[in-house]
């Protein structure tokens, strides 16, 4: 991670998380709340578009084991999977990162996003 002055998520950024972070029903207003209050604190490196997060103040999810577990995917023009994203959580109460695991220099349009939850690591 490159540190960065810390900056509010611009609207793309704050849009791609809202969308990931509602599909979890059960706790999507658990983690929506806390995105007023996150800040971009670095970036992977100038190509990528992945962000560190720090919530500012006392925003957290209620629950301490509070996880999103995920399977989130990008979908190329052809319909093929071609990367996948990863939102990480610090702690299981706060937001912490958006990864992106493929080649590119540009958030994915929601419509290419392939979202299902992922099995519990417990339960395999």
């Amino acid at each position: 991670m490159i540190p960065i002055e810390p900056r509010p998520l611009d609207d793309a950024e704050r849009m791609l998380l809202e969308y990931i972070l509602r599909f979890d029903a059960a706790a999507a207003e658990e983690w929506c709340c806390q995105l007023d209050q996150v800040e971009v604190v670095g970036v992977q490196d100038d190509r990528s578009p992945s962000i560190w997060l720090g919530v500012a103040g006392a925003g957290r999810a209620s629950a301490p084991n509070s996880t999103l577990a995920l399977d989130i995917g990008v979908v190329g023009a052809e319909g093929g999977e071609i990367g996948a994203l990863i939102v990480w959580v610090e702690d299981g109460v706060r937001l912490a990162g958006l990864d992106f695991l493929y080649d590119t220099d540009a958030l994915p349009p929601l419509e290419r996003l392939r979202i299902s939850p992922s099995p519990d690591p417990r339960e395999l």
